[in-house]
């Protein structure tokens, strides 16, 4: 196993699920979170779980407590914060649209924890174009369940198993990667289709411009 996942499993082993709770709290902060090993540490920790170190339903309300936490913190600075990092009209005016999109496609957002990115940016960017508390708290909830899940129940079948805690480590980067990749090909696919859109509204609009003007000569 690397370095810093033996590291991550001693401080675990060490200070238990207290840490992971600070962890998985970092994990989701702003900026952050991108230096925080997050998802080794659950995915250890599950193991640890499986190994019957750690009791498996108090790793999961550790873990999803401190997830809560971390990204609501990113939510709240998006929304009390966005506007005045953005201060320009352009910026502005661009939230009505990122908003409506959005609200369209609140399925997707509901697996924004896998791709590491949006789980440190996302819930930031809900804040910041105005995203309803309830509404964000329910897909935060939706999403951080799943994402907990899907990586501590399969660790924690690996630990059951006697296999080794780099097994547990690798197969979460893999379960990552995976959904974070079809993900972001769904995001592309739905951005082609919006930009197509648009171009072919467009090019009516010219097309209707040059019949009026041929009608008025």
């Amino acid at each position: 196993m690397p370095h810093l996942g033996e590291m991550v499993l001693v401080w675990l082993e060490h200070y238990g699920l207290g840490a992971l709770l600070v962890v998985m709290v970092l994990k989701n902060c702003m900026i952050v979170g991108f230096a925080v090993p997050g998802t080794t540490a659950l995915a250890l920790t599950g193991f640890l779980a499986g190994t019957g170190r750690f009791d498996l339903s108090s790793v999961i309300v550790a873990s999803l407590l401190g997830v809560l936490i971390g990204s609501n913190i990113s939510f709240a600075l998006g929304r009390q914060l966005g506007a005045r990092v953005f201060l320009s009209e352009r910026w502005q005016n661009t939230l009505p649209d990122v908003s409506g999109w959005l609200r369209r496609h609140v399925v997707a957002l509901c697996f924004y924890q896998f791709p590491v990115p949006s789980r440190v940016l996302l819930p930031a960017l809900l804040g910041w174009v105005r995203f309803g508390w309830s509404q964000w708290l329910l897909i935060d909830l939706c999403a951080s369940t799943l994402f907990i899940c899907s990586v501590v129940f399969s660790t924690y079948l690996i630990g059951r198993t006697a296999r080794s805690a780099a097994d547990a480590v690798g197969f979460t980067k893999w379960l990552q990667w995976g959904i974070g990749t079809l993900i972001v090909l769904w995001v592309g696919v739905v951005v082609w289709r919006v930009l197509h859109r648009r171009r072919r509204n467009r090019d009516a609009d010219v097309a209707s411009h040059v019949r009026q003007a041929q009608k008025n000569e």
